[in-house]
């Protein structure tokens, strides 16, 4: 093993990280570096120049989520900001469900089925 800070003290973080690789996830020190899964989802590159990031799923084996997000207010707090003026982009928090093919977008899924069999 070794010390993280150590092991990345040759990377720089971009202009406006608040956070060190190795202070990503205070809880759990093995979530942290190149390993931290919220990272791993913002560092994926997009196909298309609009695109969706998956951030969270809900767990259905919890007893609270098994049929789904329940009925109620929900507060986001949101801790973490990254300028997207720079490039003229926009962020949107959307909460959605998926199909038997996939996500929101079925034509996908169809295509998949027809030039796959």
């Amino acid at each position: 093993e070794g010390d993280l800070r150590d092991a990345l003290k040759d990377f720089s973080r971009p202009r406006d990280w608040r956070k060190e690789l190795w202070e990503l996830d205070l809880d759990n020190k093995d979530n942290n570096g190149f390993q931290n899964e919220d990272l791993i989802v913002w560092m994926r590159t997009a196909a298309l120049p609009s695109f969706r990031k998956l951030h969270r799923r809900i767990d259905h084996e919890h007893q609270k989520f098994e049929t789904g997000l329940p009925k109620g207010n929900y507060t986001l707090k949101i801790n973490y900001s990254y300028s997207v003026s720079e490039f003229d982009g926009t962020k949107k928090i959307i909460l959605s469900t998926t199909s038997l093919l996939g996500g929101k977008n079925p034509f996908l899924g169809f295509a998949y089925i027809i030039v796959g069999s």
